[in-house]
């Protein structure tokens, strides 16, 4: 018989490899397993040791200051406002300090701290 070169049959159902769902992996025996390779990095330098502890050590020191800004910051907030001096430093005042004299710890001028907050309505 001769072979048409150019046409197709397709293959009959039966004929077709069985899918890749209905294959099963054998299992894998734990003799044919390789152990874990394991890389043995050499000792840390002196000068390495040093470097770690103090980036370490910078960690924990810049940690202490957030939290000390953050204590800083929450007493600002309570019971404090601020008072432009004569010459225009900004002091930071407690509230029972109102109505009180005193000098600016910068330019060292006299003022009066005032009795109520400024009011915006004029």
């Amino acid at each position: 018989m001769p072979m048409n070169s150019g046409s197709y049959r397709p293959q009959s159902p039966s004929s077709r490899p069985a899918a890749s769902s209905d294959f099963e992996e054998p299992p894998i025996r734990e003799e044919f397993l390789e152990p874990p390779i394991q890389i043995e990095e050499p000792p840390m330098s002196q000068q390495e040791i040093d470097a770690a502890a103090a980036d370490e050590l910078l960690k924990i020191a810049a940690e202490e200051e957030r939290a000390l800004q953050k204590v800083r910051k929450d007493l600002q907030a309570k019971d404090t406002f601020v008072v432009t001096c004569p010459k225009g430093c900004k002091i930071r005042v407690k509230e029972q300090h109102r109505g009180r004299a005193g000098k600016c710890p910068r330019c060292q001028s006299d003022f009066i701290v005032p009795k109520k907050a400024a009011t915006g309505k004029g």
